[in-house]
């Protein structure tokens, strides 16, 4: 939650305000922020010890395609720029709620648990002979 909104402050500053509707060419600084999230959400996925994280990275990919695919093709339609960027972040918000809801239903259930996976240290001899 904290990438999402450290992402959200991070749009609001680059001027979210006065952008007007005009998705007419790439937002580049929004782009910027949602690769920077995307990593991070990556990044969380593969530690985490849970699914809901993997399925916020796979949303957050497919807004990042949205970029991408303005780029390729510079004469996508700005309403459908301006839509593709905008869709995926309710998902991803419904990803997150749902997720912490049933993490703290596990807890209650199960009392704590891991959130992290268990870093394995790699063996330094060879295996038992």
């Amino acid at each position: 939650m904290l990438a999402q909104a450290v992402a959200l402050i991070l749009t609001l500053l680059s001027r979210f305000s006065h952008v007007y509707g005009d998705f007419v060419s790439l937002k580049f600084w929004w782009a910027i922020i949602d690769g920077l999230l995307l990593m991070v959400l990556t990044l969380i996925a593969l530690r985490a010890d849970r699914l809901w994280p993997i399925i916020l990275a796979g949303l957050q990919l497919s807004a990042s395609f949205v970029h991408l695919a303005k780029t390729i093709y510079p004469d996508l339609p700005a309403s459908g720029y301006a839509v593709l960027l905008q869709m995926w972040s309710w998902p991803m918000l419904a990803v997150t709620a749902w997720g912490t809801r049933q993490h703290q239903k596990r807890i209650r259930c199960f009392g704590s648990e891991p959130d992290w996976k268990a870093r394995h240290q790699p063996q330094l001899h060879g295996p038992p002979e």
